[in-house]
């Protein structure tokens, strides 16, 4: 049996910042370095991690942060873990089945601790099977940060974790000092595990991570603190995904370009249901493909305020309100899980998600956490360059209190399926 102690998430030498932990529970938020370019579909920025510190109060992403993409290795969602085969990755490459890694990082204490730091172990994968990146097949991709990035070193591997017994801790477990000029695993921890190959349980980053000198020792002291491992990238307990509102449209006109939903009474009473946030995307069938919004994520507003209208259900504007119309993204390509559910069992409106489904929800949500509020709220002209309409009228002041000119759509009592 092999075993390594491979230390991950960003630092001062990869992002040169430090993810938060609460050291009197454990609790803590997994946050990557950073990343070169990433394949188109592919990407995993920053700001889709903007949430994970919401538990984290005072806790922010540094802006520089937010426009670029993260290396999310390991990704504990699939548990994959990738890496060089040669230098520092070529004692993973020769991991085989019933080997180990456990994962470590370097995190800022959110209240009073002995050291600037508190290192502490993250995760622990149980090896599965080792693959090196140019074997990897295109349908999972997906699945790690090596194979996301548009350019590989050849020599790079992966390695998949058995399901059982593998994934990120729920709370870290505490396990490095400050000791003679470094950051070094305790001394009565050294004991307990049997040793380790670098010198005095240095932990500081390295270009060889360092080896359990009796890997039976560690696993008999981890299965020993009872921690609890799962298959997410930060749980739920931290991760709080808005109350949020995903449906299908056919058409534009609504919301209108005053930015009210409900303007055609679309969607009718589901506007009604309790959310924080909605995200309209294009449907797939014939009338959204000729109105050029067919898979697309259209709009998103967060923040909804409701007031009474004429139709089934409250005319609803935004505090944060965003306008794609034909220029969005494809919804496959920025949220898989999500398209698949929606396209693939042909769901007209979703308000729950898997983990997957709620990761890709947040990245959609965080394209409009700083958007301007509906031009209804403010009497503010907007132009939305498509034919959702031109430009809102003067004198719009305020939810309703002007008419403004719109297309000539009638929403029909059962818009397409599609």
């Amino acid at each position: 049996m092999k075993g390594l102690l491979v230390r991950v998430g960003i630092d001062q030498a990869y992002g040169y910042w430090n993810a938060p932990v609460d050291p009197q529970t454990g609790a803590f938020a997994y946050v990557p370095i950073p990343d070169h370019t990433q394949r188109p579909g592919l990407e995993t920025p920053y700001h889709s991690f903007r949430d994970e510190l919401a538990y984290f109060p005072g806790v922010a992403l540094p802006a520089r942060l937010l426009g670029r993409p993260m290396h999310l290795d390991p990704d504990f969602e699939h548990l994959t873990y990738g890496d060089t085969g040669a230098r520092r990755g070529r004692s993973l490459a020769e991991l085989g089945r019933g080997d180990f890694i456990a994962f470590y990082a370097g995190l800022r204490p959110t209240t009073r601790w002995r050291d600037p730091l508190q290192y502490g172990l993250i995760g622990l994968y149980r090896v599965c099977e080792c693959v090196p990146v140019p074997k990897i097949p295109r349908s999972r991709w997906h699945e790690n940060a090596h194979t996301r990035r548009a350019r590989h070193h050849t020599s790079d591997v992966v390695v998949w974790a058995e399901p059982s017994g593998s994934g990120r801790l729920e709370r870290c477990i505490e396990i490095g000092e400050w000791r003679d000029g470094a950051y070094r695993v305790r001394r009565d921890l050294l004991v307990a595990w049997g040793g380790l190959s670098c010198k005095d349980g240095y932990i500081q980053r390295s270009a060889v991570p360092p080896a359990f000198l009796s890997p039976e020792r560690f696993l008999e002291w981890f299965e020993r603190q009872e921690g609890k491992l799962m298959a997410e990238n930060n749980p739920s307990a931290v991760v709080k995904t808005p109350l949020t509102l995903v449906y299908k449209r056919t058409h534009n006109g609504d919301p209108d370009r005053a930015g009210r939903f409900g303007a055609f009474d679309c969607m009718r009473a589901v506007r009604a249901r309790e959310y924080d946030a909605v995200i309209g995307v294009g449907g797939i069938g014939a009338e959204p493909r000729r109105h050029g919004i067919a898979a697309r994520v259209n709009w998103i507003g967060i923040g909804p305020h409701k007031e009474q209208g004429t139709g089934r259900g409250p005319t609803v504007t935004f505090d944060h309100f965003r306008w794609f119309g034909k220029g969005g993204r494809r919804l496959v390509d920025i949220a898989p899980a999500l398209a698949d559910h929606i396209y693939g069992r042909n769901v007209r409106s979703l308000m729950t998600f898997t983990q997957p489904e709620a990761r890709e929800v947040r990245a959609i949500l965080a394209l409009a956490h700083d958007a301007p509020p509906s031009p209804a709220r403010t009497g503010e002209a907007v132009e939305f360059g498509d034919s959702h309409s031109a430009r809102a009228q003067p004198g719009a002041r305020g939810r309703g209190s002007a008419k403004t000119a719109a297309p000539s759509v009638r929403c029909k009592p059962r818009e397409g399926r599609r």
